[in-house]
């Protein structure tokens, strides 16, 4: 092995064994298989890379959050050294010091003196997931944006699973799993004595997301953007579409994590006007007979501040309506103090959705399902 291969084969069972540490479950067998996925992904895509560790190391959401919070702290080469897990750790096993202490663990040491034994604190340096970012002690605002928005889809997707899939996973409840069973009678001389239980898998919703980025939205049109991507990352079943005075599909861009290069060659669906009936119109009549249905959600991502005719508007929002389980609507205005549903394209549109709250919100997607809590889909 050359000097390079031995170097990245020494950098990637750091972090592995960081990871453990943690308490994470990295065996060697995991360290083995990110080395050879990092040997057909190649170290050039610095992306390629952070998912193909993340994928092998990290397969809970538990986890996945340890290991962003680590995995920059690896890449900038600084050395990681976390303490083991102890009773006055935090959740994933990091010690996070207190505002008093500044960060910095005591323990206690024992000193031999005349006369008998003393003890005195010694100050021990522990890892600190939130201090070691910046002098701050805090994640970049467009990294800690996005983590918030890929928390709020997760949970927004998982409230909303709707419809039995073909594949089953191991439940309490449900049909008996021969297979399973007759596995676990190994254990009692092949007599089966525990039942095995399986059911099928609630299906992710089809989620529909509608982005105003018209002129008005300038000013928010990268969160819109992010709360787009987080979505998309989240679930396959996410479709994006972007309008203005015309509308475009733009769901691979964000696939592809171009980011605000989602935006370039927009042409009229980008930086225009707002005609929102025109563009509901426009997506019911291309897009709608492949991704309507009794199991889609609809999300539009709009000020309301349309210039286009009421009626066809009006006309737009019944047919989506009636076409999907959940209509809602979002809003960047919603959150300013004294906010008054006065724009016409929101006064229009409230009659028809399910759910309407603040774009900027961090949680914006988790408080549409508690909007819904007690009520039904006509």
């Amino acid at each position: 092995m050359n000097g390079k291969g031995a170097a990245l084969r020494r950098r990637v069972t750091e972090l592995g064994g960081t990871l453990r540490k943690l308490g994470l479950p990295v065996g060697v067998d995991a360290q083995a298989l990110a080395l050879r996925a990092l040997a057909d992904v190649g170290v050039t895509d610095g992306e390629d890379v952070r998912l193909s560790l993340r994928s092998i190391y990290a397969r809970t959401r538990r986890a996945q959050a340890v290991f962003d919070e680590i995995y920059p702290l690896w890449l900038r080469g600084e050395r990681l050294s976390p303490e083991p897990e102890s009773p006055g750790q935090a959740a994933g096993g990091m010690e996070i010091g207190s505002a008093e202490t500044g960060g910095e663990a005591r323990a206690t040491s024992t000193a031999r003196e005349a006369g008998g034994e003393e003890t005195r604190p010694v100050p021990r340096s522990h890892y600190s997931p939130f201090a070691a970012q910046g002098p701050t002690g805090a994640l970049p605002p467009a990294q800690q944006g996005m983590a918030e928005a890929m928390r709020d889809a997760a949970g927004f997707l998982a409230a909303l699973r709707m419809g039995e899939g073909r594949r089953k996973r191991p439940g309490r409840r449900g049909d008996v799993d021969l297979r399973r069973s007759l596995r676990r009678a190994h254990a009692t001389a092949g007599e089966i004595v525990h039942l095995r239980r399986q059911r099928r898998r609630l299906r992710p919703p089809r989620v529909v997301l509608l982005c105003d980025l018209s002129r008005s939205m300038s000013g928010d049109d990268r969160k819109v953007l992010r709360l787009a991507q987080a979505m998309v990352r989240q679930s396959g079943r996410t479709e994006v579409f972007a309008f203005s005075t015309e509308i475009r599909r733009i769901t691979d861009r964000l696939r592809r994590r171009e980011g605000a290069a989602a935006l370039r060659n927009l042409g009229f669906a980008y930086g225009g006007g707002t005609r929102i009936g025109f563009a509901l119109h426009r997506f019911t009549a291309d897009w709608g007979r492949r991704l309507l249905g009794e199991r889609s959600i609809v999300v539009v991502v709009s000020d309301g501040l349309d210039t286009g005719e009421p009626a066809l508007l009006r006309g737009a929002l019944a047919g989506l309506r009636s076409s999907v389980r959940y209509l809602f609507w979002l809003s960047p205005l919603a959150g300013t103090p004294g906010f008054e549903p006065v724009q016409s394209g929101v006064r229009l549109a409230l009659p028809y959705c399910d759910g309407f709250g603040d774009a900027l919100d961090p949680r914006a997607l988790t408080k549409l399902v508690y909007s819904l809590k007690g009520r039904r889909p006509s």
